[in-house]
């Protein structure tokens, strides 16, 4: 509990000065009041494991929001709690190639919801992906307007474990 909290503390401090930073901003360049909300859920818990989604919207007071997604993975176990980014999960750049593959194939299946000149360099998966465990493997955590439109949201893509073991 004390390295989950301690990250959550972190996590959150970290938050409020991106709300004080963009305050600053929006009084500078003349924009009403911004909006900063901060929100977290749970995606994933089974005991040896705990997926944690930390979500940031900012509205500076122009045209619609923007959320942005971290998120807090841990292997848990009586003597120690550990962090795990993606490079611990899917260790290998062989691995994380055929992971990119995958999601690139999954967006060609499903092109409605993602941009229709999508490649597969435009789907990075690397150290800093975000991402949470499943009962069957992971799902990666994409930004907005990262590889699909505004409106489709937070595109999340399950992986099962056997693309990347």
């Amino acid at each position: 509990m004390k390295t989950i909290n301690r990250d959550l503390k972190e996590d959150i401090a970290f938050s409020y000065s991106t709300y004080l930073f963009l305050k600053d901003e929006a009084k500078k360049e003349g924009f009403g009041k911004i909006t900063y909300e901060r929100s977290f859920k749970t995606k994933f818990n089974n005991g040896k494991k705990l997926s944690i989604l930390n979500y940031d919207y900012m509205n500076d007071g122009s045209m619609h929001g923007d959320t942005m997604v971290s998120s807090m993975n841990y292997v848990l176990t009586k003597k120690k709690t550990k962090q795990l980014f993606l490079t611990d999960v899917v260790k290998t750049k062989k691995k994380r190639t055929k992971v990119r593959d995958y999601i690139y194939n999954y967006t060609k299946k499903h092109k409605s919801k993602f941009y229709a000149n999508l490649k597969k360099s435009d789907i990075e998966i690397n150290y800093n992906t975000q991402y949470y465990f499943t009962k069957k493997g992971i799902a990666v955590v994409f930004q907005p307007y990262e590889i699909s439109p505004y409106y489709v949201g937070i595109p999340m893509i399950q992986v099962p474990a056997k693309v990347y073991k």
